[in-house]
């Protein structure tokens, strides 16, 4: 019979073996997930000065209107992690312009079939993926 040092039985060690084998995996899946996180934080000042340049003449025409026609308040439209930037968004919109913010809560639309009056309103949906049903 082998004896092993630690005193553990075969099975013991094979399980330790497999369970160590799994949580190396996980360490690595999320060492990736980092990488591609630290990845795209990095692409962010590019694709935002892409993002400007593109829509430049579009975003001259809402300052135009919005001049004319200045909102009485905004609205943020979002759900999940962009949730989040719309939260971070208010205070960024409340404190340059004055004007107060509120985030919506999108599911009174789509979950219950409600509606919410936003006359003289500047309503902004912010959607991380583009994916969403809102």
């Amino acid at each position: 019979m082998i004896t092993f040092a630690n005193s553990q039985q075969p099975w013991q060690l094979a399980l330790s073996f497999s369970l160590a084998v799994v949580l190396h995996e996980i360490v690595k899946e999320e060492t990736h997930r980092m990488s591609q996180m630290l990845a795209e934080i990095r692409q962010q000042p590019a694709a935002l000065d892409k993002t400007l340049s593109a829509e430049l003449r579009a975003t001259e025409r809402l300052k135009k209107y919005l001049t004319g026609k200045r909102p009485k308040f905004i609205v943020l439209a979002a759900r999940g992690t962009s949730d989040n930037a719309a939260q971070f968004g208010r205070y960024l919109l409340e404190i340059t312009t004055g004007i107060p913010v509120s985030l919506a809560a999108p599911s009174i639309h789509t979950l219950y079939g409600g509606s919410v009056d936003m006359r003289d309103a500047l309503v902004v949906a912010i959607s991380q993926s583009g994916e969403s049903t809102d």
